[in-house]
């Protein structure tokens, strides 16, 4: 329970064992004492948004125990209302789902993953950019969209088989993430072709700076099957938000366009959209 202005003023034994808090320590706090970092600003606007206009609010929230692991508690909160209709506590009752959570989350991702390298696929890259993009109309940032196309898989697996094929891209897979933030998103679009959404970026030459390094880790050589050689190549084009769409469709599209005019212009190149005429 806390009071109006979101104050903890009583704990339970039950929450208290969920949570690895003691009483004492969480009297006085904030429940924000358990966020994960899960959850964009935007989730508790909107939390708060609902509380004030209806004094109720449900849902599902990721929290971090006091040990440091995370779990998900599903959360009932309702306002308590003086005569004048003023809230004047917040009762929250916390059920732990995590079993539940994982169960789901693992069947979610078996069917939006890619099989030989586990990254998400275009439909989960979708999602996340839509996202992107509708965060950007409420709060404007920069953001990136990449394509990589590889050279020299075809190849591999003319020659020596999709198994090879895929070793080599599992290993690409492990490079990638390498230059890569938690936040960032890489996805697996097609047999020889990545994604990589970068959410928020500082600069044109941050991004830059990202796939300079993404150039560099990619194109190598790979070891597969007991002594097995291939050299790979890559080209990546990227697409700016806002400069280059607000929307999933533009940036996908600008995006591919950037990757065609990189590839039209040799290999192990990197190139951003441009309206104008190459």
């Amino acid at each position: 329970m806390t009071d109006g202005g979101g104050v903890i003023v009583a704990a339970n034994r039950a929450f208290c064992q969920l949570s690895g808090y003691s009483a004492e320590e969480l009297l006085g706090g904030a429940p924000n004492l358990l966020r994960s970092e899960r959850h964009d600003p935007h989730f508790f606007e909107l939390m708060w948004s609902d509380l004030k206009a209806t004094a109720q609010w449900s849902g599902d929230i990721w929290n971090r125990h006091r040990s440091g692991r995370l779990f998900v508690a599903n959360v009932a909160i309702n306002g308590v209302v003086d005569e004048e209709g003023d809230v004047t506590h917040y009762v929250a009752i916390y059920t732990d789902v995590t079993a539940k959570h994982r169960e789901t989350e693992l069947m979610t991702r078996s069917h939006n993953s890619d099989p030989s390298t586990g990254l998400p696929n275009r439909e989960i890259l979708l999602d996340r950019l839509d996202r992107v993009c509708a965060r950007n109309r409420r709060n404007s940032f920069l953001a990136c969209l990449m394509f990589i196309d590889v050279e020299g898989l075809k190849a591999v697996n003319e020659r020596f088989g999709f198994d090879a094929g895929d070793e080599v891209l599992r290993e690409m897979t492990r490079r990638l993430k390498i230059c890569l933030r938690d936040n960032d998103t890489v996805a697996k679009l097609d047999r020889g072709q990545f994604a990589v959404l970068l959410p928020e970026v500082t600069s044109h030459e941050g991004a830059t700076l990202v796939a300079d390094k993404l150039v560099t880790l990619l194109s190598d050589t790979y070891r597969f099957g007991l002594s097995h050689r291939a050299y790979m190549s890559v080209s990546i084009g990227a697409a700016m938000l806002p400069a280059d769409g607000r929307v999933e469709p533009e940036l996908m599209r600008c995006a591919d366009m950037a990757l065609r005019h990189s590839k039209a212009e040799g290999t192990n190149l990197f190139r951003f959209y441009s309206a104008e005429p190459s």
